[in-house]
């Protein structure tokens, strides 16, 4: 709210200044027609407000915190998400026309339980959604595929609209990581460990790519999925 009333300040100071420096042409003598005005009326539209780089978040800062302590806010939303509370299929994200996310299944991200692929899906929405507000200078845009688009599936997609990078896309060979903290000892958490790596991954080697978590089997507790559905609910103004 303080970006929007800075921007929009800004905006009126330089309408001000406008209409301050076409009333001194007025006093020079310049004569005009009612056309004219009209004219200019028509011609001064609303100016498109575009954040500046400056205003932009760095995209670290809307990383999930995991060491923090939980907040007020998170305890709060994940409480009452995982209170049983509420019709199962009544929707608790939804973006129009794109995707609806029921209690049912956000509540697939209480401990202990295997994450639905719809909350996945959530997930992609959500970071694609950061992704226009992140900083353009210091990294690389991602597109975040929902859990049914495989490489194939995406490169016959774009193919369809004959995207130019469609040959590039298909020559691309896909890459398994071999993470050091990576074991196949914890299956329950996969989902979580999946929203976890999307939204930290920034195209580093593996040795160099630090996303938060120790050992598969060690590393994951009650609170971590609090914050992941803490979050997935405050961002469903994102619809």
């Amino acid at each position: 709210m303080v970006v929007e009333k800075i921007v929009g300040e800004e905006t009126k100071e330089d309408e001000i200044i406008e209409d301050t420096m076409e009333a001194e042409r007025d006093k020079m003598g310049e004569e005009k027609t009612p056309a004219d005005v009209e004219e200019k009326k028509q011609e001064r539209q609303k100016r498109k407000i575009i954040l500046s780089d400056a205003l932009c978040s760095p995209y670290k800062q809307r990383r999930v915190g995991m060491e923090e302590k939980l907040t007020t806010v998170e305890k709060n939303i994940s409480l009452y998400l995982f209170s049983g509370n509420g019709y199962v299929w009544d929707s608790l994200f939804e973006i129009t026309n794109v995707i609806t996310t029921p209690i049912i299944e956000l509540e697939t991200l209480s401990p202990g339980i295997e994450v639905h692929v719809d909350v996945i899906n959530t997930w992609a929405h959500i970071l694609n959604n950061e992704e226009l507000k992140k900083n353009r200078n210091n990294f690389v845009f991602r597109l975040f595929c929902t859990a049914l688009m495989i490489k194939e599936a995406f490169v016959s997609f774009i193919a369809d609209f004959a995207h130019p990078k469609t040959d590039e896309m298909d020559d691309i060979v896909v890459k398994i990581f071999e993470m050091p903290w990576r074991k196949n000892v914890n299956n329950k958490d996969c989902g979580i460990f999946m929203m976890r790596y999307m939204e930290t991954y920034m195209g580093e080697e593996e040795k160099a790519w630090l996303c938060g978590f120790g050992v598969e089997s060690e590393n994951v507790s009650g609170e971590t999925n609090r914050r992941f559905a803490s979050k997935v609910l405050r961002k469903n103004s994102v619809a």
